[in-house]
């Protein structure tokens, strides 16, 4: 699925089977599953809010803070789509 790089080189990785974000650092080291709940997630995109975004196939744009968890919803685009 998608992925995004933060100011600092973090790379935020989608799952789309899993519907995880994976984190890995600019250091190489893997977070498996650092944010969940984006199941059929499409694309990916980090803002300078402190929060990851994810569309969703269900066009449903969920976001979670930097620091992991669970993802909440933030809007519904309707439609699938992927974020630039």
């Amino acid at each position: 699925s998608g992925m995004a790089r933060d100011a600092a080189g973090t790379l935020y990785v989608g799952n789309f089977d899993n519907g995880t974000i994976s984190k890995v650092s600019a250091v190489g080291a893997v977070t498996a599953n650092h944010v969940t709940g984006v199941s059929g997630v499409r694309g990916v995109a980090v803002g300078a809010d402190g929060f990851v975004y994810a569309t969703r196939d269900n066009g449903v744009v969920s976001r979670a803070p930097v620091g992991g968890g669970a993802a909440t919803t933030f809007a519904t685009i309707g439609g699938g789509g992927t974020l630039a």
